[in-house]
């Protein structure tokens, strides 16, 4: 299960440092904050841009734009490298994503142009601004496609005075990278041949609509000592920018596992579990436990369960695991837990419930959750079980970013407040499909839900055609943008 790239090595020798990396793993509201080198300067109202789980994000409203972020790191040989993308296809028209490897300030350098058009399609070429003046120095009858689910990967080099030697390629995150450059050109602009830093620019129509673009995993420093972009496979890229897959989840292929017949109970603070086979159960009860590169099978049981349990008393990282049962019944679930759960890269199947989240703090991202178990006959329901890829029955600062939900019999989302109230829920670029109803919320009585679900894309599979259920009481406190089905159509939001 071979891994694509998250955050390259960087150099040891001080020589070939990078000029700047920054990976946005903070949370900012206004403007993007702090790189390794220096604060980023921004062209607009700082409030246009943020950063929050490893994306920075830019937002044109509906009267389009353009807007740029700059980074001074001073130099004429610079490789910049980052992951580019939208949160949603233009409505009408085309956007211009700008990648820039030697920025004199927001407007003046060499750019990198992405023209992103409705249906995805991707026009590179090579720029050269000089103040109001742009210039096309180079182009190409390669197309690229975007998607809302699937970033774009860019490598963009400025080398060189009199003349510069500007190249440039993008391919889809988790793909290979193409061999060649797409685009070279040279150039000697007067201006321009100085050093510079390096810059991020959206530009949208109005007819474009609302314009959200993403940026992520930036990497800037030499030429000659370019970040390998092949070096790590271990690691995914940032949550939200694919879409995950069997390749991108579970144990990474040649992992060896040491087998551990039974269950096993962790009341130790800080254990680590790795590179287990456990064929039993797992309970945590103790704070700050790790597990990574583990299978849970589970086994037979008569009781209620789930195959990793967080108890109250505990708190659970989990990465790169498969969890699944082994002895299929309509009793055990995936991940289950009222303790504190972060859980990245798990590819959790053949269970009723693949997640069930009861209490506060529990983050999923980046998961491939499928295949859930149904049945007819279900002691506990006498309409068949309730099967779900998520379901969230009480908790608070809970977030769901970057999945893939897929295959459960009644929803892919479930939210009961069944035990409690429900406070601070985000859901953001996943996708999503089947069940029921794909996404399904309850308000059962504990008053309205006021959720975040945005940049996520619906199949078209649910069983009612029903892609988002819930009371007005909810939907009306809820912030809920640019969730669309795969052909681009904005989904519909029903009454429950």
């Amino acid at each position: 299960m071979g891994r694509t790239r998250q955050h390259g090595p960087e150099s040891e020798a001080v020589s070939t440092q990078p000029y700047a990396v920054d990976t946005f793993d903070r949370e900012t509201t206004s403007g993007w904050g702090e790189a390794s080198s220096g604060a980023w300067e921004h062209s607009a109202a700082a409030s246009a841009f943020r950063a929050e789980g490893g994306v920075a994000t830019t937002a044109l409203g509906s009267t389009g734009g353009n807007q740029s972020s700059f980074l001074d790191v001073s130099s004429t040989d610079t490789e910049l490298q980052a992951q580019v993308g939208l949160a949603a296809l233009p409505k009408s028209g085309t956007v211009d994503l700008y990648a820039t490897a030697r920025a004199l300030d927001a407007t003046s350098g060499y750019r990198f142009k992405l023209k992103v058009q409705t249906d995805g399609t991707v026009v590179p070429s090579l720029l050269r601004v000089n103040g109001t003046s742009a210039s096309t120095i180079a182009t190409t009858t390669e197309r690229l496609r975007l998607d809302p689910t699937a970033d774009l990967q860019v490598r963009v080099q400025a080398t060189g005075t009199s003349p510069t030697v500007v190249s440039a390629k993008a391919w889809p995150t988790g793909t290979q990278e193409p061999d060649a450059w797409t685009l070279t050109a040279s150039d000697s602009t007067a201006a321009l041949q100085t050093a510079g830093g390096v810059a991020f620019t959206t530009y949208a129509p109005a007819a474009a609509g609302a314009v959200t673009s993403q940026v992520a995993d930036v990497w800037a420093g030499p030429t000659d000592a370019a970040r390998d972009l092949s070096a790590d496979k271990t690691l995914a890229p940032k949550p939200g920018t694919y879409v995950p897959s069997a390749s991108t989840t579970g144990v990474p292929r040649g992992t060896y596992l040491q087998v551990h017949n039974g269950d096993l109970t962790i009341t130790k603070a800080g254990t680590v579990v790795n590179g287990m086979d456990i064929r039993g159960f797992v309970t945590v009860k103790a704070k700050d436990v790790v597990i990574q590169n583990t299978i849970v099978r589970g086994r037979a049981t008569d009781v209620a369960r789930g195959l990793v349990v967080v108890e109250s008393t505990g708190s659970l990282k989990i990465s790169d695991s498969e969890l699944y049962n082994s002895k299929p019944n309509w009793l055990v679930d995936g991940l289950r837990g009222s303790g504190t759960i972060d859980a990245t890269r798990l590819n959790i199947h053949d269970v009723i419930d693949n997640v069930h989240f009861y209490g506060d703090n529990k983050k999923l991202t980046a998961s491939w959750l499928h295949d859930t178990l149904h049945y007819e006959n279900d002691p506990s329901h006498s309409d068949g079980t309730h099967d779900d890829n998520v379901q969230i029955v009480k908790g608070a600062n809970i977030s769901l970013i970057g999945n893939r939900m897929e295959g459960a019999y009644n929803a892919a989302i479930m939210v009961t407040q069944g035990l409690g109230t429900v406070t601070g829920l985000v859901i953001e670029r996943n996708f999503l499909d089947h069940g029921a109803c794909t996404v399904n919320v309850a308000e059962s009585g504990r008053g309205a839900i006021a959720l975040q679900m945005s940049g996520n894309t619906f199949g078209s599979h649910s069983r009612k055609g029903c892609a988002y259920i819930a009371p007005t009481t909810t939907t009306s406190k809820s912030t809920i943008t640019s969730n669309t089905y795969e052909d681009g159509s904005a989904i519909t939001l029903k009454k429950g």
